[in-house]
Parts: structure tokens; sequence; C-alpha cells
């Protein structure tokens, strides 16, 4: 068993298996015939098609403390990506926006992660037609908050698996079709370590190494799941994103 380090509920891996309080928590997975929309060589996908890309664990470890997630509307996933390359590309996530909430522009998530290296790729579409490109390098607990009105993808940039957490509003859908037209997002992360301008986007800024907000009420804990239990007020920007007043003037 693989402990996740969570104090308000037993979490643990065994193998692919994430165990909460002793039950398995039910996951689908991304296959790599799934990707091909996103994928900067789609014939990677031409002879394993079935292969799974990343594990998604929805709701985990909600289990016991059910009624709180549900009153603030709020969901705890874990995401496992395996440390691979899809032809030129480091392995990822597909890749999504998500809508407008009825407070204002779109809803964030938040994002830890639990083990792992990983690139956060954030991007916004701007007035003029170009596209705003945030990258955000990530390992063993750090947190990246995704900005209301950016999509995002997560790119595992280690050498094991990624495990992912995050804490996003439960009521939502989000919208995978503005990537997938683009065939991906505004970047490739290559196995090389190299960035690749998709050329179906004109005009990117390309901020490396971006600074991520920082929420200063996390500072004491040691996963977001916990500071949810122990103050889940505090997270009711992710509901209401017109209070996120958070974007560093340095990223």
């Amino acid at each position: 068993m693989d402990s996740l380090g969570v104090k308000h509920i037993e979490l643990n891996f065994d193998g692919r298996k994430l165990i909460a309080e002793g039950k398995n928590v039910e996951y689908t997975t991304r296959k790599l015939s799934q990707m091909v929309p996103v994928l900067l060589d789609a014939e990677a996908a031409s002879d394993n098609g079935n292969k799974d890309t990343y594990f998604m664990y929805r709701a985990a470890g909600v289990f016991k403390n059910q009624g709180l997630f549900d009153s603030h509307t709020m969901r705890y996933d874990v995401t496992v990506i395996p440390s691979m390359g899809i032809g030129r590309e480091l392995n990822k996530t597909l890749g999504h926006y998500h809508p407008p909430a009825p407070q204002g522009p779109s809803y964030p998530e938040l994002y830890e992660v639990i083990r792992g290296k990983a690139i956060i790729l954030m991007q916004k579409m701007l007035p003029d037609g170009g596209i705003d490109v945030l990258l955000f390098n990530a390992s063993d607990g750090d947190r990246v908050l995704v900005l209301p009105d950016y999509g995002h993808i997560t790119i595992n940039s280690g050498t094991e698996d990624l495990i992912m957490a995050n804490l996003v509003n439960s009521v939502f859908s989000s919208d995978y079709k503005p990537i997938e037209a683009k065939r991906g997002g505004a970047v490739y992360l290559l196995n090389d370590g190299s960035v690749l301008l998709n050329k179906n986007y004109e005009k990117a800024t390309i901020t490396h190494d971006a600074k991520p907000a920082r929420l200063p009420f996390l500072d004491s804990y040691k996963s977001i799941y916990d500071a949810f239990i122990e103050m889940p007020d505090k997270f009711e920007f992710l509901n209401n994103p017109s209070l996120v007043d958070v974007v560093s003037a340095d990223r």
C-alpha cells in the first residue's frame, strides 16, 4: 500500500487501485485512441489505441465526508498520469475549459501534486485573437490554481507516475471541444524537453516557469483535502470566481 498522506481519510494506492477507507474508488481512463484529436503525432495511436494514457478517480475519498462536500458543491479528485511518450510528446491530459459561473468568469480549479513532476499549461484567448500561455512547473507538494477563463492541460514531465489531486466545483461540465478543434493546446511539450508551438494558434505569448498564485491559508497544511475538511469556507472562491484576486504580478 502507498499512502497519499491525507489525515482526514485513509487514501492508499495498491497498483492502479485507489482505496479509500478500505473501499475501491471507481475510476475511468482516457484511451490513446481518445487522445488522437489533440496529439502532435496522431499516428502514434494507430498500433495501440486501447492503451490507457491516464486514470481519473472522481469524488475520491469523499465517503464519510460526503455531506460536507455536497453542502459546498465541491469535489475532490485524484488523477494518475503515467510517464511515457506519445510520439514526440510527453504524456498529457486531453485538456479543457470550464464554463462561466453565475457570478462572473469561468470556474477556477485548485491542483496539488502528490507525487511526481508536472507542467501545467494554462491558456486564455485574448480579444485581439492572440493567446496567453502560462507554463507552471510543479512537483511534490506544490499547488497550482487554474485561473478563471484559462483552459488547462497537465503534462507528466518526470520519470515516474504523476499523481495529482484537485478541488473543483461539482456541478459544471468541462468543455473539451475548443482544444480538440485546435488539435491540442497552444504548445506541445516534447520528449526532449523542448516546447513546440501549435501552428493552429496565432500570436501566442508564452511565459515559461510561471509563478502560481499563492494561497497563504494553505501554507500550514500538507494536503488540500485536509484543508478543505477543516475550513471549507476558505474554498468558496472555487464556486464564486469573482472572489479570485490572486494573479501574481511577477508570474
